[in-house]
């Protein structure tokens, strides 16, 4: 079994961190970057990853770390070997003599299959990289999503998987931990959360929730059970990578790593997701820390941000409510049809939640705003207000604060500016 994560910002450091401390040595972990240069500096540095937390710093490894930019080919001679970057001398062996021998046969599958990716990259930069890493995903891998936003899954499922006969098992997630990186390899976690994991439901049939929905004497507890029994299923090579990987991540102790139902997950998504519209995009205009949304100008903006998106999900909701009901039975009709719209989807429920936030994060700088302090062309706003645009406009609902945030900061990306703009967005600390 092998890990590999995309991305070595403070989210993927993060994981780096607390999966590599969690998983036995045998099992190599990844580290997947741009271009052999990368892969080279982040080597230089550090064959391991340093993590600061209350003051005290600790280190976990090793890592290997990989350019996947060489992967465009699948049969390389072997002095263009993909780039890899390791100080386990015995691993790098080992991994040499796989290219060596694939090198010198007829293989067509690529030497170098991804069991697990762990995507914590940002969530536009998720395209580029899965166009040279499809060809080494299976059906049996798994691919777990860390991304601000919403709408990745959705890409990847329309543009990379659409058969889902050989479509990977995916994970969403909601992520509450707060951290930055200090310098290259070193993050500091700044704030402890958790981790909340939600498996998207299988194209086969394969009832992952089956515990909750059969099990009252122990109600609301997943089993890993459900989804593979080793050695005793017909089909445990198809889902193996998927149980260990929620194994394992729910092992990791520092993560607060928990797998909970989708739905549960679902909810927690659109709640971070209104969060992540008022405060990322109003910030990175401004050019302020979090905590001047609890201004009074700032209220209203979270007021009438709430309002919009509450109004977009109960369309959702309604609309994939009637859906529901005409599949259902005659007698279940009427119970389907009363069911009520989710109280944490509403304009107070979401309104607490961002004051909420904001207050807890006051001191603190967004990650949209440090993209645009550091001159980005790109930011996530297309699946934070962009994911909510594209959304109203399927279910007709008029969001003029929304889009009107969206394309003022797809605005703000093209134009170049001057860090002194923002001198008082010193803080380093993320949302």
């Amino acid at each position: 079994m092998s890990f590999h994560i995309l991305g070595f910002g403070a989210i993927g450091g993060l994981v780096s961190y607390y999966l590599r401390a969690a998983i036995p040595k045998k099992f190599p972990l990844y580290v997947l970057h741009r271009s052999h240069d990368a892969a080279s500096a982040a080597l230089s540095r550090s064959p391991v990853v340093t993590l600061e937390r209350d003051g005290a710093d600790s280190t976990s490894g090793p890592l290997v770390h990989e350019s996947f930019a060489k992967y465009k080919e699948l049969a390389l001679p072997h002095d263009h070997m993909p780039a890899l970057a390791t100080k386990d001398r015995f691993l790098e062996a080992q991994i040499r003599k796989r290219w060596q021998a694939f090198t010198r046969s007829n293989v067509t599958t690529h030497p170098f299959s991804i069991q697990t990716l762990i995507v914590a990259t940002k969530a536009h930069q998720v395209k580029h990289a899965m166009k040279t890493l499809q060809p080494r995903l299976s059906a049996d891998s798994t691919i777990v999503l860390l991304n601000n936003g919403m709408g990745v899954y959705e890409m990847l499922v329309d543009q990379f998987f659409p058969d889902p006969a050989t479509r990977p098992h995916f994970v969403l997630s909601v992520n509450t931990h707060g951290a930055f990186v200090k310098k290259p390899g070193h993050v500091i976690h700044a704030g402890v959360g958790a981790l909340k994991l939600g498996i998207v439901p299988d194209p086969r049939g394969r009832d992952y929730e089956k515990s909750i929905r059969t099990n009252a004497d122990i109600p609301g507890v997943l089993r890993l059970s459900d989804i593979c029994k080793f050695g005793l299923d017909r089909s445990e090579q198809r889902y193996q990578s998927l149980r260990r990987t929620i194994a394992a991540l729910t092992n990791a102790s520092g993560l607060n790593a928990s797998w909970v139902p989708l739905y549960d997950v679902q909810m927690a998504m659109r709640r971070k997701l209104v969060v992540n519209a008022v405060i990322n995009p109003v910030t990175a205009l401004i050019g302020c820390k979090n905590g001047a949304l609890l201004e009074r100008d700032g209220n209203f903006l979270i007021k009438i941000v709430c309002h919009e998106a509450s109004r977009i999900f109960y369309a959702q909701w309604r609309a994939e409510t009637q859906a529901a009901s005409l599949l259902a039975s005659k007698e279940e009709r009427a119970s389907v049809l009363e069911t009520c719209f989710p109280r944490e989807l509403r304009t107070s429920s979401l309104i607490e939640e961002c004051m909420r936030v904001a207050k807890a994060t006051a001191h603190n700088r967004s990650s949209m705003l440090s993209d645009v302090i550091k001159g980005a062309r790109h930011t996530e706003i297309d699946f934070i207000t962009g994911y909510l645009v594209a959304l109203a406009k399927k279910y007709d609902v008029q969001v003029s604060a929304i889009a009107i945030l969206h394309h003022l900061v797809s605005m703000r990306s093209a134009i170049p500016i001057q860090d002194s703009m923002f001198k008082n967005a010193l803080s380093n600390t993320t949302t």
